[in-house]
């Protein structure tokens, strides 16, 4: 049985945004609809779940990345795809990143997950 020769990675990043209640949020309409005026407003608090993220980098021969969230591999993590290729443009040579998102939280129901 022949053996992979793993690498390992070059860099590791983990981050961990908790779950938050908001007291005040706000969705204005009309000239004020910019994405910086939406959303939270403060007065809430953070909850002990949350988004863990581990970003992993390795040497490779071509750039590309590989996003997972609970283990499952995703192209429809549109703010993480748009992190990492603005990342790896940075860059000064070929990498190839793996970003694992490990949900605690339910998504879609206020409990901050978006901004994760």
């Amino acid at each position: 049985m022949a053996s992979a020769l793993v690498a390992a990675p070059v860099a590791v990043a983990k981050a961990f945004s908790p779950g938050h209640i908001t007291g005040f949020f706000e969705i204005p309409h009309g000239s004020y609809s910019h994405f910086l005026q939406k959303g939270s407003k403060g007065a809430g608090f953070s909850i002990d779940r949350g988004i863990a993220t581990t970003a992993y980098v390795y040497e490779n021969a071509k750039t590309d990345y590989r996003i997972s969230i609970n283990g499952i591999q995703t192209e429809n993590a549109e703010v993480s795809s748009w992190v990492v290729e603005e990342y790896l443009k940075l860059a000064n040579r070929p990498y190839f990143v793996n970003v694992d998102h490990d949900v605690g939280i339910p998504v879609g129901f206020g409990l901050g997950s978006s901004g994760a």
